[in-house]
């Protein structure tokens, strides 16, 4: 009887054990689930029909025509989230969300939020504490917390803000935090009681901002941005802080001891000595391949001001130290060599943003399926449709050989490829991208873009892996058809040098399906085409469709279905091709240029032993090179014509190509800032300018609009001095070595305090006091 009972005891506490397990298991799987949606605008106020919103980590969803978007199926608790406005300058916008019900969330273009926690001493939640509230002051607008939390905006970027928390429930202590709106990153803060902030600017002594400095209290440090602005957060208050200013082990200023209080954390700091650091250096070297036969090739920069000496570094390592601006680059292997530059002074060192490329190629083959020259012309087609002047989104793109070259894949595997440029009738001068395609499989296994210097320093670089295996496991080739089944493991890593934009990883397996004497339609032309469809394994979805044909050497049609930062689907169709038997410029046939220093390139054309370069008929270059650089070319029509040279000393002349420049000078820049000054004081008037000049002309328009030249002459530098009272309007311009006048330069003002007005104000000053004396000693003595 009592084994029955203890058996049934046991029983009903499975049993109910097994209920609380399964209700508990039906609770998480039915968790509640909520949505985020909105709209999104540009700056002006218009839908923003090309941006990406991303909640991460997931992927992004795009806004469609109708400029919104909606994220489905999110999870309580707190998110960071993101907008990409790739149509409105590369621009973002992040920011932290707390979600407990569905949101509808409207991003500006240019604008993001602010959002902040407050906490006890404790460190919980400040919550259901109406007397204990959040201030942005510059918008005079407060709230108290909910599930501790607050949030304002959306407010403009880049400007500055002052957050100040009122512990109202605790003892009316306050904590301010100021800060500068940012769009790369969440504006996101925690409010503890008992804390508290010191921040401000750190000026040279002559108002500069200085930025870059390290700013410690031994516990925490960060550096100022670039207006000079530093804040550090979580101090103790009624605690003594030694702050130190630094740049690299130079101290700027003196340290400061302060006692943390409550209230606001203003903190500016002076430097006595201005601290001046180089100017960043400059690569005029663009990026550009060469063929291994063709080095050394001469690397130059151009530098700035306050620069002892300069560092080069190749792939990471320092290859030149010292005073010169160039550096004579040889290697003895081909490869992918990456530069940059610094400037360096007993300040500290300024490195460049800007990199410099260049790609060294071997010595092809006579196998090799593919020869320099030889090129492709696509329409491609963006879905969702990208921003382009044609009406449908149709980018007309070309793909020209430049050579061969051995890379790494995704995978970390030799790859033996052919390099080629890429040009879209949309890129600016200097904008520059390449593809490296596998020789075996035609498949892109590198690829890397960086923008025109004058526009940007965004790039980015991708990797690919494409392992195909058969049923065995074994590498194969995906045109081996001999093989039977054929499977794909496919990587993809897209870094994205633009600030804020997130990097892309893709990672697939998949299985290929080939199909022969495919015909298709392109506008080259009606081809006959080997079909192969790579499907993915996880959903069954074709994630690439490729058509092939042996007469034109490459896809006729290619179909990219993997989603992208930037489209779910990217359609190449062939438009045109060539596989010249002559040689080939590779600088496009009329090309219009607003810089008059430009390069002619053209492919290596096979078994030539030189060439020359003709200029309107006139020969410009004879030589074993593939290009030749253009310096201060006047404005027209420049008609290029290139022969190669043959052992046999026969000429095998090109198609001719037009270039026409319109060069628009710039304007010089003052460094001088606009002041106010006393009528004895003499200003050393300075501006920057790196065009060749005869002459520059400085002009000071008076109150009155009265224009006065005060300087003619070659130096960037002259003294003011002798100006008349009031707002004087400053500018300059430089007439150039090749004939053209800039305009004028952005208008600098000089103020000019009169000393004779401010010692007739004295004047007053003094006659008022004597009177008022006389007149109580007067009374003094009534009395």
């Amino acid at each position: 009887m009592e084994k029955l009972a203890v058996f049934s005891f046991l029983t009903v506490l499975f049993l109910l054990f097994s209920s609380l397990t399964s209700f508990s298991v039906s609770s998480e799987e039915n968790g509640q689930l909520y949505n985020i949606s909105g709209n999104v605008f540009t700056s002006s106020g218009d839908k923003a029909c090309n941006t990406f919103v991303k909640l991460i980590p997931r992927d992004s969803v795009q806004t469609g025509n109708g400029g919104t978007y909606e994220i489905t199926d999110v999870t309580s608790g707190e998110h960071t989230i993101r907008a990409y406005f790739l149509d409105n300058g590369h621009t973002t916008s992040y920011r932290k969300v707390f979600i407990n019900q569905d949101m509808v969330l409207d991003w500006y273009e240019g604008h993001n939020w602010v959002t902040a926690e407050m906490f006890n001493s404790n460190g919980s939640f400040l919550d259901d504490s109406p007397m204990s509230t959040l201030k942005l002051i510059e918008a005079n607008q407060s709230k108290s917390a909910l599930n501790g939390r607050v949030e304002f905006g959306p407010f403009e970027i880049g400007q500055y803000y002052t957050l100040r928390a009122y512990y109202g429930d605790i003892d009316h202590s306050t904590q301010y935090v100021h800060f500068r709106m940012e769009g790369s990153t969440p504006n996101d803060f925690d409010f503890r009681h008992g804390t508290n902030s010191k921040y401000g600017y750190i000026t040279s002594s002559d108002g500069a901002p200085m930025s870059g400095i390290t700013v410690s209290n031994g516990t925490f440090e960060t550096q100022t941005n670039n207006d000079g602005f530093f804040i550090i957060n979580g101090l103790e208050v009624g605690s003594t802080q030694q702050f130190t200013f630094r740049s690299g082990n130079i101290e700027v200023a003196p340290h400061q001891i302060v006692n943390v209080a409550t209230g606001s954390g203003w903190m500016n700091i002076s430097a006595p000595e201005k601290i001046r650091y180089p100017d960043p250096p400059t690569f005029i070297t663009e990026t550009q391949s060469i063929p291994l036969s063709m080095l050394p090739i001469d690397i130059e920069w151009v530098g700035g001001d306050n620069t002892l000496f300069y560092t080069l570094s190749s792939n990471g390592e320092e290859v030149y130290e010292g005073f010169s601006e160039s550096f004579m680059f040889d290697s003895d292997e081909s490869g992918i060599f990456e530069f940059q530059i610094g400037a360096t002074n007993t300040n500290g060192t300024t490195n460049s943003t800007q990199k410099l490329l260049i790609l060294v190629l071997p010595e092809l083959s006579s196998g090799d399926s593919w020869k320099p020259g030889m090129s492709w012309d696509y329409n491609i087609q963006y879905t969702p449709t990208s921003v382009s002047p044609d009406p449908d989104g149709v980018h007309k793109v070309k793909f020209t050989v430049l050579g061969k070259e051995t890379v790494l894949d995704a995978y970390g595997s030799k790859k033996n490829t052919f390099l080629l440029r890429k040009n879209d009738e949309y890129y600016m001068d200097k904008e520059k991208s390449y593809r490296w395609v596998d020789s075996q499989n035609l498949l892109p296994v590198k690829t890397y873009w960086e923008d025109d210097p004058s526009s940007s320093s965004y790039f980015t670089q991708g990797t690919m892996g494409w392992n195909f295996t058969d049923g065995n496991g074994q590498p194969t080739n995906i045109f081996d058809t001999s093989s039977g089944s054929i499977f794909l493991h496919f990587n993809r890593t897209n870094i994205i040098g633009v600030p804020g934009h997130p990097n892309g990883y893709d990672d697939t397996t998949n299985s290929v399906i080939i199909t022969e004497n495919v015909m298709i339609s392109t506008p080259a032309g009606n081809f006959s085409t080997t079909h192969i469809s790579i499907v993915d394994d996880r959903d069954g979805i074709i994630s690439w469709e490729l058509w092939y044909n042996d007469t034109v050497k490459n896809w006729v049609k290619r179909i990219d279905r993997l989603p992208g930062s930037h489209a779910e689907k990217v359609e190449f169709t062939l438009s045109g091709y060539d596989l010249p038997l002559t040689p080939k410029f590779i600088t496009e046939d009329g090309i219009s240029l607003d810089s008059n220093d430009y390069t002619v390139e053209w492919s290596p054309f096979q078994g030539a032993i030189s060439y020359r370069l003709t200029q309107n008929g006139e020969l410009v270059y004879n030589g074993n090179g593939t290009n030749f650089s253009f310096e201060n070319q006047n404005n027209g029509l420049y008609i290029y014509e290139l022969f190669a040279v043959l052992p046999s000393e026969a000429s095998i002349k090109s198609d001719s190509i037009n270039v026409i420049i319109s060069f628009i000078p710039p304007v010089p820049t003052f460094t001088t800032v606009s002041q106010t000054i006393d009528s004895s004081k003499v200003i050393n008037l300075t501006w920057e300018y790196f065009e060749d000049v005869l002459w520059y002309s400085v002009v000071v328009e008076n109150v009155y609009g009265q224009k006065t030249e005060v300087y003619n002459g070659s130096n960037n530098f002259t003294d003011l001095k002798g100006l008349e009272d009031g707002q004087n309007r400053v500018r300059v311009q430089a007439f150039l070595t090749n004939g053209f006048l800039s305009d004028f330069s952005a208008s600098i003002f000089i103020v000019v305090e009169s000393e004779v007005e401010e010692a007739s104000m004295l004047s007053v000053i003094n006659v008022v006091f004597i009177i008022a004396i006389v007149s109580i000693l007067g009374r003094k003595n009534k009395l």
